[in-house]
């Protein structure tokens, strides 16, 4: 019967707005918005509904999480678990595109001086712990771990992109040349560590490896950009497959950390360059235990 006590109120709840002359939307609105229950419960249905029951759950945490009410092993007396589990199944349901940085911090503001709190750090924590517990989740729907942490590793601010991306990564993981890329990408994010710049000098490419990737290279930017600007993640990392062969040949040609130091730097922005192309969409080094 306690597992039922939301239910009864939302019930309650409609019933006490029909009779105050609220409108069937209203009252519908008023009796979903406590759902989802539990995990695996039904959702809300109605968009008013959803929206008041993300916008609850967001209060509460915000509000929990302000006053150091954090969950730590299996204690969680106020069920930010269930809370941020619901949260995320709603906004994947509806596929809505919400930054949650954004919805925690208006949360946030809400309490003023009552949180005793620093709004970043408190922002960042709930950020994690949701991550945590759509990593779990997805890992339950028979998403292998390492997909996951290669989209959520890129980014997990909007819960739906996230949702898009591993779709994109799951998807190309099984075309055949996969395996060979991951593990080639995974040598670049490792030769490129600490390297951020991404200019190449067309003056400084003097190896024939080293231009048919740059080639390769521009033409698939010039192809992944519609694609990534529609967030259409597997026509991009589909464009993105035809670089293995050119990445491949270009470590077995050319010598990265060359000696006259230009050069070296010009080789490493390439490198970065082609990372940063990969991590719109996700780590897919991370991916590389699955060609194992």
């Amino acid at each position: 019967m306690v597992g039922e006590f939301p239910s009864l109120q939302g019930v309650m709840g409609r019933q006490y707005a029909l009779n105050s002359g609220e409108n069937k939307e209203v009252a519908e609105a008023i009796e979903e918005h406590y759902k989802p229950l539990r995990a695996g419960s039904e959702l809300p249905i109605g968009i008013i509904g959803a929206i008041i029951s993300i916008s609850d759950r967001i209060d509460t945490m915000a509000g929990c999480f302000g006053l150091g009410k954090i969950p730590t092993g299996a204690t969680d007396p106020y069920g930010l678990r269930r809370h941020g589990l619901a949260l995320i199944r709603i906004i994947e349901e509806n596929q809505w595109n919400l930054p949650l940085t954004s919805l925690f911090n208006q949360a946030i503001n809400q309490y003023g001086e009552k949180l005793d709190c620093k709004k970043s750090a408190t922002i960042s924590a709930l950020i994690g712990f949701l991550k945590t517990r759509y990593a779990n989740d997805i890992s339950r729907r028979g998403i292998a771990q390492e997909v996951a942490e290669a989209a959520l590793a890129v980014g997990f601010d909007d819960i739906t992109d996230c949702h898009d991306r591993i779709e994109a990564l799951v998807a190309v993981g099984s075309h055949q040349s996969f395996d060979e890329l991951a593990g080639a990408f995974k040598r670049v994010t490792n030769i490129t560590k600490g390297h951020s710049a991404t200019d190449i000098k067309l003056e400084l490419l003097s190896d024939q490896a080293e231009k048919d990737l740059f080639e390769t290279l521009t033409t698939v930017q010039k192809r992944c950009t519609p694609h990534l600007d529609n967030k259409d993640y597997g026509a991009a990392l589909t464009e993105m497959l035809v670089l293995k062969d050119p990445i491949d040949h270009f470590f077995a040609e050319v010598m990265v950390m060359a000696d006259d130091p230009k050069v070296k730097e010009n080789r490493l922005s390439m490198l970065t360059a082609i990372a940063g192309l990969f991590l719109q969409v996700g780590d897919i080094s991370k991916m590389y235990t699955l060609a194992q």
